[in-house]
């Protein structure tokens, strides 16, 4: 990245390099083993065949307890009659004017989607048991303008196992962070397009990494789930967090628009004709083909949208991605994980990253963003 940058010096007037999407999942583990509904009943005294009256009760509490009611005498609740409807614009036309509040509830949606959920069914001995399975239940979205995070929601699973998602855009935070520090910059949707001090802005974006996200998460639950642990009973069990989505973005700011498109249509070329498997593979840490064990599914694509053009490396569930809108070149690294019951935790950018960007420079184009939650 440093060579990237020296030698495009006199045109480049910034950089960023931090969080954008961010998703994390919430779930009571204890409850996914292949007992844990039924030690839950045992606990609680229900009978398996009284599970479903017993899980109907509790969950018109967490529903009333999440401020359904409030938010529909507010005329801020929504019933979504598909899960394809697009949740954020629904969301924004809740969202504020220009001078109305600028934290606190935007509004709650409510639809039915598909989830993991238990139902009381018979074994093979003719006795019963809860299974977990695959079904659908409603699912209650809050999105909020939180003083710290600014635009983000938390979706909450209303039946047994109340499974939690929380979704924030890193860019969307260090808006609030420039706000707070008084810094002035011009912003198109989640890219900064000037900044009146470049570094003191990765100072700020680099403060997300020491975030306390237990703590941070655990208290974005109680906003919209207040009722826990109280209603699983004698057995109240925590959630644990993990990171399922997370995307790391680097930005770099052109002093001009017509600046950068020019190159960036080289670098598109050389990114769809030079970069063969073993280097998208070395892109994503893996070893080349000749040493590596298993296999993985490798695919390029290049789109033109309205904004510009993209170019995306995937390996399996994980992409690469360089494209430009306005004076704006970005890379990302999107990471989808799945399944993962360790804790979440963010690091810095791990050391391999510096030998990538250096095989990039080489060959005349920008280093591939880095990736920022570890493999652990």
């Amino acid at each position: 990245m440093q060579r990237f940058l020296q030698r495009f010096a006199l045109l480049v007037a910034g950089t960023l390099s931090g969080f954008d999407r961010l998703v994390f999942k919430g779930k009571l583990c204890p409850l996914y083993a292949p007992e844990g509904m039924n030690y839950l009943l045992r606990a609680n005294h229900v009978a398996h065949k009284e599970f479903k009256q017993y899980a109907q009760k509790v969950t018109a509490r967490v529903v009333e307890a999440s401020g359904v009611s409030q938010a529909k005498a507010q005329s801020r609740y929504r019933y979504l009659n598909s899960s394809k409807i697009d949740k954020e614009q629904a969301a924004r036309e809740f969202a504020p004017k220009k001078r109305g509040p600028k934290t606190g509830l935007v509004c709650v949606l409510g639809c039915v989607e598909p989830c993991w959920t238990f139902d009381w069914a018979t074994d093979g001995d003719g006795g019963s048991t809860i299974r977990g399975e695959p079904g659908k239940c409603l699912h209650l979205y809050h999105y909020y303008l939180h003083p710290t995070f600014g635009w983000m929601y938390v979706r909450l699973q209303t039946w047994f196992p109340f499974e939690i998602q929380v979704g924030l855009n890193g860019r969307e935070w260090l808006a609030r962070q420039m706000d707070r520090d008084k810094l002035r910059y011009a912003r198109h949707k989640n890219k900064f397009l000037w900044v009146r001090d470049w570094q003191r802005a990765q100072q700020l974006l680099d403060e997300q990494l020491q975030t306390d996200w237990q703590r941070e998460l655990d208290a974005l639950q109680q906003q919209v789930h207040p009722l826990h642990p109280e209603h699983l009973g004698r057995m109240p069990v925590k959630y644990n967090w993990t990171a399922f989505q997370s995307e790391w973005a680097t930005d770099i700011a052109f002093h001009r628009q017509k600046d950068l498109e020019p190159w960036f249509e080289r670098w598109l070329r050389q990114a769809m004709l030079s970069y063969d498997h073993n280097d998208i593979l070395g892109f994503f840490g893996h070893a080349p083909a000749l040493f590596r064990k298993g296999r993985h599914r490798i695919e390029t694509n290049v789109h033109a949208f309205h904004e510009g053009k993209r170019i995306k490396h995937f390996v399996d569930s994980n992409s690469l991605k360089l494209y430009h809108e306005a004076n704006v070149l970005r890379g990302n690294d999107f990471e989808r994980r799945r399944g993962d019951s360790r804790a979440a935790a963010a690091s810095r950018r791990p050391g391999g990253d510096r030998k990538r960007a250096a095989h990039a420079a080489e060959r005349g184009g920008p280093a591939p963003a880095s990736r920022v939650l570890p493999d652990g």
